[in-house]
């Protein structure tokens, strides 16, 4: 039987995503150098970030800097991304706790795509967060195995 993805969610996640069996994906932890989550033998290809509307507003504002250094990380992969569990409607409408107005919030989001090519993807809930990991998980072993790394042998 083909090996199934194996999705890593870095040790720093606090709220780690539940992968039901039939997003026919494995998943465990590794300290990952960018982003929450990543696959196994792709680690060098792909790191995604997960935020909360709440969270990256806050990053967006009070932790900025931090979150450029993490940009700069993320920036070097060839697939990356924000994944925002949240509805840009109502980031746009405001529905939100901070004084960050909607139009700086979307318009930094906007700038990090320009900066760093960072792109962000709306999803609706961790299930959705879950099932859009699941499917980058997927796609890298069907259609990129050639740029996989084989697994360190035990010498």
């Amino acid at each position: 039987p083909k090996a199934r993805p194996y999705i890593l969610c870095d040790t720093r996640e606090q709220k780690v995503l539940r992968f039901p069996p039939d997003l026919g994906v494995d998943c465990g932890s590794a300290t990952l150098p960018a982003g929450d989550y990543s696959v196994r033998g792709f680690t060098h290809l792909i790191a995604l970030e997960r935020k909360s509307v709440s969270d990256l507003v806050q990053t967006l504002s009070h932790g900025r800097e931090r979150f450029e250094n993490e940009l700069d990380l993320l920036a070097e992969y060839r697939w990356k991304a924000i994944l925002v569990e949240g509805r840009r409607g109502d980031v746009e409408a405001g529905i939100y706790r901070s004084l960050m107005t909607p139009k700086s919030v979307i318009g930094s989001l906007r700038a990090i795509w320009m900066r760093w090519q960072v792109p962000t993807f709306w999803v609706d809930s961790p299930e959705g967060c879950a099932r859009e990991v699941a499917w980058y998980a997927q796609r890298l072993h069907d259609k990129h195995v050639d740029l996989m790394t084989k697994p360190e042998t035990a010498a």
